[in-house]
């Protein structure tokens, strides 16, 4: 089966798709809402 990559443009932002699994450590005071998120970039901008 060949391998297949994704690829999406968001802005200046290109995302990649590959399906490689990470692991990853993620903690709940780290975590930012969508909301949040849209709010500090915001305040980037």
């Amino acid at each position: 089966m060949p391998a297949r990559c994704r690829v999406l443009k968001v802005g200046e932002i290109t995302v990649a798709i590959d399906g490689t699994k990470v692991l990853a450590n993620a903690s709940r005071h780290s975590a930012v809402s969508y909301g949040r998120a849209g709010e500090q970039l915001r305040q980037v901008e």
